[in-house]
């Protein structure tokens, strides 16, 4: 079933031209022949429109609290340095369902998931680190009384 290009709704048109421009972009950026021919044979337009879809059934009109969602995921879509988001929504790999309900976390590029995963350490060895210290502090209290 091929779902349609517009909606008659301008800001879910608008919202089907961003991610279609996204989508658009991936056969640029790969790399390997087969991957390219993958790429190349999905039809953007198709992809978009069911995301959209997803994205408006699931978080409604593009306003009010829902707002902030759709930029995100836009603003992730078409992000220069995310081209593994984008080739994944295209190939299906990312149903748009599964978009919908992602956390911007996980949408981010790889580059930005392991320096937030390198931040989350360092604070998580921090905190470990705080601990053993009182430990080491309420243990010496404990001797000396």
């Amino acid at each position: 079933m091929k779902i349609s290009t517009t909606t008659g709704d301008s800001n879910r048109d608008k919202v089907r031209e961003i991610l279609h421009k996204s989508l658009s972009k991936v056969a640029n950026e790969m790399v390997g022949v087969e991957m390219k021919e993958r790429v190349v044979s999905c039809d953007s337009w198709s992809v978009a429109a069911s995301v959209e879809s997803a994205m408006f059934e699931r978080l409604g009109c593009f306003e009010g609290t829902q707002k902030a969602k759709y930029r995100s995921i836009l603003f992730n879509m078409g992000d220069s340095s995310n081209p593994d988001l984008r080739r994944k929504v295209l190939l299906g790999e990312i149903s748009g369902e599964r978009l919908v309900t992602m956390k911007k976390e996980e949408m981010a590029s790889n580059k930005i998931q392991m320096e937030v995963q390198k931040i989350k350490e360092k604070a998580r060895d921090k905190e470990e680190n705080r601990v053993k210290s009182m430990m080491m502090f309420q243990s010496d209290s404990m001797i000396m009384t």
